[in-house]
C-alpha cells in the first residue's frame, strides 16, 4: 500500500476479540526483484518473525484520527517519525549517482533520470541508464510500476527495451538497464506501461493512474 504517512508499506485491518496481549505472526517472502551491489546475496530467502503487542485502551487512545480541510489543494502531508523503522524516501537527485539526464513528472509522479557509466554497474564502453520514482512532495518511492525507455541518437535507435526494477544500497528501489554510454543531443523516451501496482491510502486514491511517458534530452 501506499500512504502519504507510512510510503509505501504492507498493511490489513484485523478485528481482535478484546483487550490482551497479542502475537502477530509475519511471513515474508524472498526480494523477487533485481539486487544489486552489496544486497546482491541478500533478501532472496523468505522470512518468518512474531511481534508481541498489547491492545487496550491506553493504546487505543493514541489511535487518532484527524479530518484536513485540503481536499482538491495540491500538497501531501508530513511522513510520520517511525522511529528504527524505515520509510521508503528516495534520496536527493543531486545525490544519487551519475549524469543527470532530467527529471519529468507525469501525472503527479517525479520521473528522476539519470545514467551511471561503467564502475560497478556497467561495462567500461556502457551506461546504467536508471529512473527514481517519487512522489512529489516528499519523495516516496513508487514502486512496482512497468517501465520501458527508447534512446535514439540522430534518428538511430541506441537502446529500446524494459527498465528492470531493482534495488541498490545507492540508487535505492529503481527501474533500470544497461545500454551504450549515452551523450549530449540523445534523446531519451520514457513509457509507462504499468502505472504503481499498489493500493493507496487516502490521499492518493487517484494519483499515479494516468501515467503515459516523459521525453528527455541529454
Amino acid at each position: 500500500m501506499l500512504s502519504q504517512r507510512m510510503g509505501f508499506h504492507y498493511g490489513g485491518n484485523f478485528s481482535l476479540p478484546g483487550d490482551g496481549s497479542y502475537t502477530a505472526r509475519l511471513s515474508v517472502a524472498g526480494v523477487q526483484i533485481g539486487r544489486m551491489g552489496s544486497f546482491a546475496d541478500k533478501f532472496g530467502e523468505p522470512a518468518t518473525a512474531e511481534v508481541d503487542f498489547e491492545f487496550d485502551e491506553q493504546v487505543r487512545e493514541k489511535m487518532t484520527v484527524t479530518d484536513l480541510e485540503a481536499a482538491g489543494q495540491k500538497g501531501a502531508i508530513r511522513p510520520m517519525e517511525m522511529g528504527m523503522m524505515p520509510i521508503g524516501i528516495a534520496p536527493e537527485p543531486e545525490d544519487l549517482p551519475g549524469m543527470t539526464i532530467g527529471t519529468k513528472r507525469v501525472d503527479d509522479a517525479d520521473l528522476v533520470t539519470k545514467a551511471v557509466v561503467g564502475g560497478r554497474f556497467a561495462d567500461s564502453d556502457q551506461a546504467y541508464l536508471y529512473v527514481s520514482a517519487r512522489t512529489p512532495y516528499n519523495d516516496l518511492l513508487l514502486p512496482m510500476m512497468g517501465l520501458d525507455a527508447t534512446v535514439t541518437r540522430d534518428g538511430e535507435t541506441l537502446y529500446e527495451g524494459k527498465l528492470a526494477r531493482a534495488i541498490d544500497p545507492e540508487l535505492h528501489y529503481h527501474y533500470g538497464a544497461t545500454m551504450p554510454v549515452v551523450e549530449s543531443g540523445d534523446e531519451v523516451q520514457l513509457t509507462v506501461t504499468v502505472p504503481p501496482q499498489v493500493a493507496r491510502h487516502e490521499g492518493y486514491e487517484r494519483a499515479f493512474l494516468q501515467m503515459d511517458g516523459a521525453t528527455l534530452r541529454v
